[in-house]
C-alpha cells in the first residue's frame, strides 16, 4: 500500500493530503510544505491509532482462552 504524501495544489495555494477518498487540506502557501509534511504526519498517526482501536481487543486472557481447549 502507497503511503499518501502532501502535494500542493497552485490554483488556491493550499497543500493537501489523499487518505482514502478525502483530499484533506494541510497548509496554505507554497513555503509551507514543512508544516504541510509535519500536519500529514499526525493525521496518519490518527488514523493509525483509530484504525487499531476498530480491530478487536487481543489480550492475554483471550488468546489462553483459544488455545486451552485445544491443548486438553
Amino acid at each position: 500500500m502507497r503511503q499518501p504524501k502532501p502535494w500542493f495544489r497552485k490554483f488556491n495555494d493550499m497543500w493537501y493530503v489523499q487518505t482514502g477518498r478525502r483530499q484533506v487540506p494541510l497548509a496554505k502557501r507554497w513555503d509551507c510544505e514543512a508544516e504541510a509534511y509535519r500536519r500529514c504526519h499526525a493525521l496518519m498517526l490518527q488514523q493509525d491509532i483509530a484504525d487499531v482501536r476498530d480491530e478487536r481487543e487481543i489480550n492475554v486472557t483471550s488468546v489462553c482462552g483459544a488455545i486451552l481447549p485445544q491443548a486438553q
